[in-house]
């Protein structure tokens, strides 16, 4: 299938968004006192929160879907700027990721295995994909922009990045419904019954 197809052609790229992202979970659990500033990410995750409060789990995951499909065009769509917002965004959200696992670890409210095992893995293994594939399309376009593919213009190139975009676009638009469902339905009830 073709937008599987587009994947593999890009490997490189999505190894490489991967890369950093892991990357950023290592900076941000390692250097939590130097990523202060993502304290806001964490008002806002938690003013989010207090929106879904008294919504139903279906509301709660068109939130969830809402947020990380902003997320991800963000990260994607400002590669033009010679891809650095998207490498950014990318590292961010790995940071993001570590800088909370450091703060519960302070904190030790909860196991962090534990907090890994069921509140993170069951969605992340279809929202952190759609994160990294979504960041490393917005690479590939600031690349092609200072790199040209080989025989094309920049305009060439960046049109051709754009019809792979628009074939992975469905790909990464399922693994965040498939995220938010989880996040919203499953994930609160694992929290439940295994960490809190």
């Amino acid at each position: 299938m073709k937008p599987f197809r587009v994947l593999w052609q890009n490997r490189g790229f999505i190894a490489f968004a991967f890369v950093l992202f892991v990357v950023g979970i290592f900076l941000g659990y390692l250097f939590s006192g130097q990523f202060g500033f993502l304290s806001s990410a964490i008002e806002n995750l938690r003013h989010l929160g207090e929106q879904v409060h008294d919504k139903s789990a279906f509301n709660i995951g068109l939130l969830i879907f809402e947020n990380n499909l902003r997320v991800s065009l963000v990260m994607l769509c400002l590669g033009v700027l010679l891809a650095i917002p998207s490498i950014l965004g990318i590292v961010m959200n790995g940071a993001l990721i570590g800088f909370l696992f450091a703060l519960m670890g302070k904190t030790q409210t909860v196991s962090l295995p534990l907090l890994f095992a069921f509140g993170i893995l069951p969605h992340g293994i279809f929202e952190i994909p759609a994160f990294v594939i979504s960041g490393a399309f917005g690479m590939k376009i600031g690349y092609v922009l200072l790199r040209p593919l080989v025989g094309k213009t920049r305009l060439e190139s960046f049109g051709h990045v754009w019809k792979e975009v628009l074939w992975i676009a469905p790909v990464v638009v399922i693994l965040l419904v498939v995220a938010a469902g989880i996040e919203s339905f499953v994930t609160p009830v694992l929290l439940r019954k295994f960490v809190m």
